[in-house]
């Protein structure tokens, strides 16, 4: 649901098991589905500009929430930052998890280790989409899977035909633990973002 607080909640997962297990993860990358709501060209790659220029608005929302640690933090000390004092905190959170960006159209060939991936939008996701992008993972990583079965932007998809509700449907499946690998997830109902965001999100 949108306003729930999952990327609050992925990203504040990435950075405690960061702090928690270095001797595994070494990063975060977040990886984001970039369809433009709307435009039946859907990727990003027809927009103008560089593929930083491009990216920039998408990655918003992480953006955002690393913005809202530091306001967080700085709230329980009882202390007013500037809007410069925010971006040079949220700029040491980077730095400090090593936290990294990928375009989706950038995955193929490519080997991700030693991480944990945040893999947003999901819903935008075909099922090819997902399976490219988690047959890129290495050794040692964790992938916390996000989206929103309210939020498909992409106009060649629906609830039904999605990469998120695909691999909702795997949780629990015997295979998972035949092959060592484990899935768990959860739904998060209620918009903490504003009452506004909660009664969208009911009506419409």
């Amino acid at each position: 649901h949108a306003g729930t607080g999952k990327n609050y909640i992925g990203t504040s997962s990435a950075m405690r098991l960061m702090d928690t297990r270095r001797d595994l993860y070494t990063s975060i990358i977040y990886i984001r589905k970039t369809v433009v709501s709307d435009d039946k060209q859907g990727e990003v790659g027809f927009l103008p500009g560089s593929l930083d220029e491009k990216m920039a608005g998408y990655l918003a929302p992480l953006y955002n929430t690393l913005e809202n640690f530091v306001k967080a933090q700085h709230k329980e000390k009882k202390t007013v930052l500037s809007k410069e004092d925010i971006e040079a905190a949220v700029g040491d959170l980077i730095k400090k998890y090593d936290i990294e960006t990928k375009y989706l159209g950038h995955l193929r060939g490519s080997t991700i280790s030693n991480a944990v991936i945040i893999i947003d939008e999901v819903q935008n996701m075909t099922k090819l989409d997902l399976q490219t992008t988690l047959s890129r993972m290495g050794k040692d990583v964790k992938v916390i899977v996000m989206g929103s079965q309210k939020q498909i932007d992409n106009p060649y998809l629906n609830q039904y035909n999605n990469a998120l509700t695909y691999i909702n449907s795997l949780v629990g499946d015997n295979r998972n633990f035949d092959m060592n690998v484990r899935l768990a997830g959860c739904e998060l109902k209620k918009a903490v973002r504003s009452e506004i965001a909660e009664w969208t999100d009911q009506v419409f």
